[in-house]
């Protein structure tokens, strides 16, 4: 949808290794997977690959499709687009700073403040191994 009552429109990374995801940290929400909102008119892994390189200073080697996600936002609707991403070096990433950024392995992902919320929720679930579109739950 292009009219402005559509839904919001979004695309998240999840970088890993071993078992881990990347999140940032952008004051005041909490953590964050790598990415945001994707902007009119623009193509969705063209966001993807603009918001990495912004976010990270790192390309994308690979982007593989995993699922949509929608959910229910300020009274509207949003859709969360997510990518399975390789970067071009990964190991450019800091290991660990703790306010800026951190690895989390997909079983504590729950336990710290991780959004997009439906995002960590899915991984949480494993609703990723179960289906490619994920509505939002009923109002």
């Amino acid at each position: 949808m292009t009219s402005a009552s559509g839904p919001r429109v979004a695309v998240y990374a999840l970088t890993g290794r071993d078992d881990e995801y990347y999140l940032t940290l952008p004051a005041p929400h909490g953590y964050t997977f790598p990415g945001g909102p994707v902007g009119s008119g623009e193509p969705v892994e063209d966001a993807l690959r603009r918001l990495l390189h912004d976010q990270l200073g790192l390309g994308v080697q690979q982007a593989d499709f995993c699922a949509v996600l929608e959910h229910r936002v300020d009274g509207g609707v949003g859709v969360v687009f997510v990518f399975d991403v390789t970067l071009t070096d990964i190991d450019a990433l800091p290991a660990h700073v703790a306010r800026v950024a951190r690895w989390v392995d997909g079983y504590s992902v729950h336990r710290v403040e991780v959004h997009p919320f439906c995002l960590r929720e899915a991984i949480a679930e494993g609703t990723f191994a179960d289906r490619t579109w994920v509505p939002a739950p009923p109002q």
